[in-house]
């Protein structure tokens, strides 16, 4: 018998029907803030460091579920305290000078060809463009991407979410509902297409996924990072 830890895109089943009876699919849920904190806490308890700051807060909110992501920011704000090993005497680890600055530099993935995969979807290039908050032109597709960027940190929106993020970095009249759920029902195909299993268009329940948590950080910090240079 095999466990496996997957995405619904991903049943083994489907692509080999000889395993049917032999698989044990185990649902993992995202690790909430609380967890995550925990992760930094023992860090710096091994490392002798204090956090009178708070910035294991502030990290466990940006890792999006993920203890991957937090380690990876956790290395990231020892590093740049100049912490490499545990402490004879305890030093207060500070935060930086700017987190957006910091979160940009430490995206753990490179997502953006990708990205600009998904954003030229099949059809999408006959859509008018339209134009972002920023003065740069975008088609839903592309739009809808930046939208997601700008959300909760979370890896799960309705269509309805979604029309109110395009609110906040598209010029002009909005999408309808109708519009909204035809990019995402493309996107989530042409991700499929591309076997690009970071995100997924769940129709019956009208709720776009991002499946791979290390996308939804570079959406939200990695891609501004690309659009700065």
């Amino acid at each position: 018998r095999l466990v496996l830890i997957c995405h619904r895109e991903d049943d083994p089943v489907r692509a080999e029907s000889s395993m049917a009876g032999r698989t044990e699919l185990l649902l993992m849920e995202p690790w909430q803030p609380s967890e995550l904190r925990e992760i930094a806490e023992a860090g710096f308890r091994a490392l002798n460091v204090s956090d009178p700051d708070n910035a294991a807060g502030r990290l466990s909110r940006e890792a999006f579920g993920s203890p991957h992501i937090m380690q990876d920011l956790c290395l990231g704000l020892c590093r740049l305290n100049d912490i490499s090993r545990s402490l004879r005497d305890i030093q207060r680890v500070g935060p930086p000078a700017a987190w957006d600055l910091f979160f940009r530099k430490r995206y753990v993935s490179d997502w953006q060809g990708t990205r600009e995969r998904l954003a030229r979807s099949p059809g999408s290039g006959s859509i008018p463009r339209r134009q972002l908050l920023d003065g740069r032109p975008a088609n839903l597709d592309k739009a809808v991407m930046h939208a997601v960027g700008v959300g909760e940190t979370k890896c799960a929106f309705d269509s309805d979410e979604i029309r109110t993020l395009l609110s906040r970095v598209l010029k002009g009249a909005q999408p309808t509902r109708r519009q909204v759920r035809q990019v995402l029902a493309r996107i989530g195909t042409r991700a499929r297409e591309l076997q690009q299993n970071c995100l997924d268009f769940d129709s019956e329940r009208d709720v776009l996924l991002v499946v791979d948590p290390t996308f939804s950080f570079f959406l939200r910090w990695g891609t501004r990072l690309y659009e700065d240079q």
